[in-house]
């Protein structure tokens, strides 16, 4: 269990019925009444279904490839690229709270990985999140400028910077 609670950034209480706080002794390990336990078994049988599936795919490695909670989830209960995660975040709460969301989530261990081994990735995800506000109808400007200022908490790749959004691009 202490896998799925590492991969999903959760504690018990994500799927089974109890008190965050409470001893666990206290909780009722063997109920379905929270759905979200219905929800990891049904993952969990997708899980299955995804690993049998690549045993049919030659390895392009040394190693076949094998999918996990992990995978997906980044420490994240719910599975979500860094633009659709930010998008939400600014439909939930704006423009500024987008940043401040962004900021912290390059603190966190899943997204530190990312800018270190990535930064071309991170650079494409957040002009991926600015394409889906833009066809979204929020104002460009505002998403263009968010942009560049989440920008500016990625450490920039010299042979990358012709990807890097730039004020005088707006």
């Amino acid at each position: 269990m202490t896998g799925f609670t590492r991969a999903l950034g959760v504690r018990c209480s994500h799927c089974h019925v109890g008190e965050e706080g409470e001893p666990l002794n206290t909780y009722d390990f063997a109920s379905d009444d929270n759905p979200n336990k219905e929800r990891a078994r049904e993952m969990l049988r997708m899980l299955g279904s995804i690993n049998d599936h690549l045993k049919n795919i030659e390895p392009s490695g040394v190693q076949p490839v094998n999918m996990w909670c992990h995978t997906c989830h980044r420490g994240r209960p719910r599975p979500m690229t860094l633009a659709e995660e930010l998008a939400e975040k600014y439909r939930s709460d704006g423009l500024e709270s987008s940043v401040a969301h962004y900021a912290k989530l390059k603190e966190q261990e899943f997204i530190h990985i990312l800018f270190n081994t990535l930064r071309f990735r991170s650079q494409l995800e957040l002009q991926r999140f600015n394409s889906i506000m833009w066809t979204r109808g929020s104002p460009a400007r505002s998403i263009n400028e968010t942009c560049i200022e989440m920008l500016r908490y990625i450490p920039i790749c010299p042979a990358l910077t012709g990807f890097r959004i730039e004020a005088t691009d707006l």
